[in-house]
């Protein structure tokens, strides 16, 4: 044999368990051959401009030669493995989301990226006593809600006949948002519990905490939780 080419393997360039040594390797990232091998420039520019939004699959790191012609679905893994794609994490996009849900008032969006979080991240160990649960959420909330900027974020302050849990004031769009917590005994309560929440903004009169900020609007969300589920209701 003259020559042979092997086109999206990763060769070792010298092994005692293999008789083909010290090959020579052009990767993706030699533009020697960039040409005539993967897409141009040119052909990346104009898929992604057709395309105009990132594509959602699941990955597999530990694939075999025969999941390689098993299963057709994993060609995007085959390109990601072999420096084709690059990837965001469902959690990155779950971010924004969940705020792209929480700005626009889709309170079912919201739930499942919450519940999406809760999944991956949270143990039901966590917050200890039954009467310490609700103070962990409140917690966890407050947490994502920090990593916005130009957002107003306060937590238990006096309003109208009570205290609110969460206030969110949008100082660019001059939106505000307050958030009552609750946690559910069990997961049959989560709907009754989040309408209480809801209901007790508006029966406290939380609204009075912005009557200084006078905003051009000013949503209610009911947050409860239970272990790994949430119930949200918004008015």
């Amino acid at each position: 044999m003259d020559k042979s080419l092997f086109d999206g393997l990763a060769i070792s360039k010298e092994s005692i368990f293999s008789d083909l040594n010290n090959p020579k390797i052009h990767s993706i990232s030699d533009e020697r051959f960039d040409e005539w091998f993967g897409f141009t420039d040119e052909e990346t520019v104009r898929m992604l401009n057709e395309l105009g939004r990132a594509v959602r699959k699941n990955l597999v790191q530990d694939l075999t030669y025969r999941d390689m012609t098993d299963q057709p679905g994993n060609i995007w893994s085959i390109l990601y493995t072999t420096g084709y794609l690059t990837h965001r994490t469902r959690y990155e996009d779950g971010l924004k989301e969940f705020f792209a849900a929480f700005t626009s008032g889709d309170a079912e969006t919201l739930e499942d990226c919450l519940n999406y979080h809760l999944g991956e991240s949270v143990s039901y160990l966590d917050g200890g006593n039954y009467e310490d649960k609700e103070t962990f959420y409140h917690g966890l909330l407050l947490g994502m809600f920090r990593t916005r900027k130009g957002w107003e974020i306060k937590s238990e302050r006096e309003a109208g006949n009570g205290r609110t849990d969460i206030t969110v004031f949008n100082l660019r769009k001059k939106d505000a948002y307050i958030i009552e917590v609750k946690y559910s005994k069990s997961d049959k309560d989560l709907n009754a519990d989040a309408q209480e929440a809801v209901d007790q903004i508006r029966r406290l009169r939380y609204d009075q905490f912005f009557s200084q900020r006078a905003p051009e609007s000013i949503r209610h969300y009911g947050i409860a939780f239970c272990l790994k589920q949430c119930r949200v209701l918004t008015e």
